[in-house]
C-alpha cells in the first residue's frame, strides 16, 4: 500500500489516502472531500510522521 497526501481546496484540509494505486486514491478522496487535490506520494515514515488522518 502506497501513501497519497491530498489537500481538500474547499476547506484546505490536508490528508492522506492510503491504496494501491492513484487511480484507487482518487475515488477514495472523492468519497470523504468535495474538492480533493492530489499533492504528491509519501513514505511510510513521512506519512507516520506527518499526524494526517488517513482514509
Amino acid at each position: 500500500m502506497k501513501h497519497y497526501l491530498f489537500e481538500d481546496l474547499e476547506t484546505g484540509e490536508e490528508f492522506i489516502v492510503g491504496a494501491v494505486s492513484i487511480g484507487e486514491a482518487m475515488t477514495v478522496a472523492r468519497e470523504y472531500f468535495d474538492e480533493p487535490e492530489y499533492c504528491y506520494q509519501m513514505s511510510d515514515y513521512e506519512a507516520e510522521a506527518s499526524g494526517l488522518d488517513e482514509y
